[in-house]
């Protein structure tokens, strides 16, 4: 059974790597909102110069500390997972050393894009900027679409066995199931737009945060949720 000291410790260490990369996100998102932008790019906040050099910096030192976190509440997701079902167990372990390497580097990519557009735009002007991070995106985005593919892994694997009640959890954590939250959070800008709404920096934040703010809250709730409520029979020992 699951040794609930070490689980409670993977647990915090999930929700501070989760937090750090929520951080460098934030970097990303918490900018003034143009009717113009398109993408995670083209952005006029971007072409006014409100990516410096620093947040580049920040974005690495929060990332490099997030995935350190990450692998420990990936760890608590596995050990979540039955013992017999040990080939979906050995399945995500490989997609969470996976998750935490090219976590990182899209993190890292997404924020040179940013600082390449706030820096010519500022240094040259906002056609070169804006031609220069366009090439770049269309060879950097394909790159990053693959490397979702592991990331998503982690968290469809995590669901279907939440789903057929082969973890220590109840079926009522399916509703806080990181993937769907993911889900929720990326569309909410979408539907806002769809009724009319201006965009706001909050719809950034929700679109940009989306795939870290949502295994943040299911590693927070994991820990504080009423053991009768989350696990599936009685608390492990």
């Amino acid at each position: 059974m699951m040794d609930l000291n070490v689980n409670k410790k993977n647990l915090i260490l999930g929700i501070i790597g989760s937090a750090f990369m929520m951080a460098g996100d934030l970097t990303l998102s918490l900018i003034t909102p143009c009717d113009n932008d398109t993408g995670l790019f083209i952005r006029q906040a971007y072409f006014d110069g409100q990516y410096p050099a620093w947040k580049l910096i920040f974005m690495v030192l929060t990332g490099a500390a997030g995935v350190f976190g990450y692998w420990y509440g990936l760890e608590e997701m596995h050990n979540s997972i039955l013992p017999e079902y040990g080939k979906t167990r050995k399945c995500f372990k490989i997609c969470s050393m996976f998750f935490c390497f090219t976590g990182l580097v899209i993190h890292y990519g997404v924020g040179i894009g940013a600082y390449e557009v706030s820096y010519l735009a500022q240094h040259f002007d906002e056609e070169t900027a804006r031609r220069v991070v366009e090439n770049y995106a269309g060879n950097i985005l394909p790159g990053f679409y693959i490397l979702y593919i592991p990331i998503a892994g982690i968290f469809i694997i995590h669901l279907i066995m939440l789903i057929m009640k082969k973890t220590i959890y109840s079926r009522r954590m399916i509703c806080f199931s990181p993937i769907l939250l993911m889900g929720i959070f990326a569309l909410i800008p979408d539907i806002r737009q769809a009724l009319g709404c201006n965009l706001t920096t909050l719809d950034y934040v929700c679109s940009q945060c989306s795939g870290n703010v949502s295994p943040f809250l299911y590693f927070l709730l994991c820990m504080v949720l009423p053991d009768g409520f989350k696990y599936e029979h009685t608390s492990p020992k």
